[in-house]
């Protein structure tokens, strides 16, 4: 069978050293992606260095492709962002193909910064956060990148300076009003990347700003495991999994702080709405390792029903599977017969798992976290050894740290301590999270000390012998009559 031979319109121009594009004078190719190719080029007056993106020729044909190109330079300058790429103008070649100038940055991009090795704990986070400030930028204006992945992260490094993250390739940006008629796709179709895209978007249907927390979810998750959550052999391998399977935990391929790993798993919730916001993702980022005493507004989402739906489903098969077996086992006739099923009466209730009592010096086996209906809360007092600690009301411990195994949602924290004002708090408790609280006990009030008055006694009188009147008469020298 002969393959068709794609050759290159004898119309288009070469892009080589010195050509000309617009102002500027092409220096060498430096990328290339999915609708243009990256070229350094100089402006031969001022000597400034940018970088100029030319659409693919085989896309100049279709107008869609032409009104993303645009779109996207339009998007980046209407977000204005110093964490996203700047466009500084838009034109085109002689031979009609389009292009746009942007900054040039000096790096690599977070794919190739990926294939050199594990990223510590430290730099995800502040690359993460990067990441995440360009976006929170772009959703403000209504806009959302739809096609977040490693590629697109670019780690510019500033000339005498820090590293700084720059967002790229707003290609297939959407703008989520649907009065500004940005979309050029029909419903139904799908955009993104399999490895990265989020569940709505791969089923084809009408996003919003979620589905970029999603898939930097993913990309998040693969910093800090090594390994994307998902692995498959085809693109629709992908696209099934982020449709349906659950991302397994990050703790079994890498040691991170308990509440980024939490923040990472919401992150990749299969229901938008589960997710938490770009606000407490980023406030988790800047703090990973920090001991929230009330976890973030918005962090908790939905309460989720799944787990105890999939352990009823597991009871109700194994039951099911027991019955076939014992059918089939009585006879031979019966077990080629279909086996009616009728449904559940009623909904299967949580099973409740308790643990053997631990003998001597043996830990008590954990509960499965699917089936951790509550969670743990220290207290931690300051200012007084026989602080009282109640919970809601009922008294759960005394001393300078008490733990409380809690139900989740809010609960009031009381401290109490003789001849002193109490101490109040209010806690959002999640089921199977372990959280801190630390509360100070006011000083003792102070009382006026006493003070002592001396008072000065005075001196008893001089008491003079008595006087005779005869004496006083009688001559000096003698001593009687």
């Amino acid at each position: 069978m002969l393959k068709r031979r794609i050759t290159r319109p004898s119309f288009m121009l070469d892009l080589v050293e010195g050509s000309p594009v617009g102002e500027y004078e092409v220096q060498a190719q430096i990328g290339e992606g999915a609708m243009g190719t990256v070229y350094s080029a100089i402006h031969p007056l001022i000597g400034k260095i940018v970088a100029i993106k030319v659409l693919k020729p085989e896309l100049c044909a279709n107008q869609a492709s032409i009104d993303r190109f645009v779109q996207e330079a339009h998007s980046v300058n209407r977000i204005g962002h110093p964490n996203i790429v700047d466009v500084f103008s838009l034109g085109e070649l002689p031979d009609g193909r389009a292009y746009f100038v942007m900054e040039f940055l000096r790096g690599e991009d977070l794919k190739a910064r990926l294939a050199r090795g594990p990223v510590t704990v430290a730099d995800a986070c502040d690359i993460l956060d990067g990441v995440a400030r360009a976006l929170d930028a772009a959703h403000s204006k209504d806009i959302v990148h739809r096609d977040l992945k490693p590629d697109n992260v670019f780690l510019h490094q500033v000339e005498g300076g820090p590293m700084m993250v720059k967002l790229l390739d707003f290609g297939i940006a959407k703008l989520m009003r649907s009065q500004m008629k940005m979309e050029k796709t029909q419903t139904g179709n799908m955009l993104g990347t399999p490895r990265y895209i989020s569940p709505e978007q791969a089923r084809g249907i009408d996003v919003d700003h979620r589905a970029d927390i999603y898939s930097l979810g993913v990309i998040a998750y693969e910093m800090l495991a090594g390994r994307p959550p998902f692995q498959g052999e085809t693109a629709m391998d992908l696209v099934v999994k982020h449709l349906s399977d659950p991302a397994p935990p990050l703790s079994l391929f890498a040691r991170v702080p308990k509440l980024l790993e939490q923040c990472v798993m919401r992150m990749l919730e299969k229901d938008p709405a589960d997710r938490p916001s770009l606000e407490v993702v980023r406030q988790i980022l800047v703090e990973p390792t920090r001991r929230f005493a009330t976890l973030p507004k918005g962090f908790a989402g939905r309460r989720r029903k799944a787990p105890w739906i999939f352990v009823g489903g597991a009871i109700a098969a194994l039951g099911i599977g027991v019955l076939t077996w014992k059918l089939v086992a009585g006879g031979g006739a019966k077990a080629a017969e279909p086996l009616a099923v009728a449904p559940p009466p009623a909904p299967i209730a949580a099973p409740v798992v308790t643990a053997p009592p631990p003998k001597d010096d043996t830990v008590a086996p954990v509960v499965p976290s699917v089936i951790e209906t509550q969670g743990t809360l220290f207290v931690n007092v300051t200012g007084a050894k026989t602080a009282v600690v109640v919970v809601d009301g009922k008294e759960y411990g005394r001393g300078e740290s008490v733990k409380v195994d809690l139900d989740p949602g809010g609960h009031d924290i009381e401290v109490r301590v003789a001849g002193r004002p109490p101490t109040l708090q209010h806690v959002e408790i999640e089921a199977g999270a372990s959280n801190t609280l630390a509360l100070v006990v006011p000083a003792e009030p102070t009382r006026p000390p006493i003070r002592t008055v001396r008072t000065t006694r005075p001196a008893p009188p001089i008491k003079k012998p008595p006087v005779d009147d005869d004496d006083l008469m009688r001559p000096k020298g003698r001593k009687g009559k």
